[in-house]
């Protein structure tokens, strides 16, 4: 599995046997989601998913009070080996991640280079904003006493964000400034 949602799953599984609504919950409870799309439709895919492999399987079916009933799932040992792997091969070897950024920078030249800079100021001014959201996002979290390992990828995405934009920024300034840099543009341009 590629989905980095199948590993919440067995993470969460690790804990306890949970049904997927709970799982959901768990995830956004913990403010996860910001890291790990989760919607309930690929949720129940990729549970799926991991039924057919053998990492987790159903324990019970419940019902509490008005509501239908919950399919609770159990992680299996071959889940929780297949959880650790995955995990360790994420948090080390490096992957390649199609970005939609990163396509549009490989595909930039479609535009002529005043608009290209243009358009990376704004995303930078974007990327400003979207630092100064983290940032706050973080002291308000430290401020409440919550431990730094359970906001530690909110820690990545700022200094990933910051990384974006000093990158696009020099980018934008490159446009602007170096004859040399757009002299390759098309023609049309």
């Amino acid at each position: 599995m590629s989905n980095v949602l199948g590993l919440a799953v067995l993470s969460l599984l690790a804990e306890r046997p949970m049904h997927p609504y709970e799982m959901a919950s768990t995830i956004r409870r913990r403010s996860k989601d910001a890291a790990i799309k989760v919607t309930y439709g690929s949720l129940y895919s990729v549970m799926r998913a991991l039924a057919v492999a053998g990492f987790i399987t159903p324990r019970e079916t419940e019902r509490r009070g008005g509501r239908p009933e919950r399919t609770v799932y159990a992680l299996t040992p071959a889940g929780g080996a297949e959880g650790r792997r995955w995990l360790r091969t994420l948090l080390r070897a490096p992957v390649k991640e199609y970005r939609s950024f990163e396509g549009a920078v490989a595909l930039m030249t479609l535009l002529a280079p005043a608009d290209v800079a243009t358009l990376l100021a704004e995303r930078v001014a974007l990327l400003d904003d979207a630092a100064i959201q983290l940032r706050y996002g973080l002291e308000t979290v430290k401020k409440a006493g919550v431990p730094r390992l359970a906001t530690i990828e909110r820690e990545y995405a700022l200094a990933m964000c910051e990384a974006e934009r000093a990158w696009a920024a020099g980018l934008a300034r490159l446009i602007g400034k170096s004859a040399a840099f757009t002299r390759s543009w098309p023609p049309e341009h």
